[in-house]
């Protein structure tokens, strides 16, 4: 994965969740990390 991908992902899931963020990529963890596969 690249840097940039990931930090552009977690500045739009702060953006949408806010506090959430962290407890949101926890629970979505395969799924970001298959979605970030594809999209990298």
């Amino acid at each position: 994965m690249h840097d940039g991908t990931i930090g552009r992902a977690n500045e739009l899931c702060r953006f949408l969740f806010g506090h959430k963020r962290e407890d949101f990529l926890q629970k979505n963890a395969f799924k970001w990390l298959k979605a970030l596969g594809i999209l990298v």
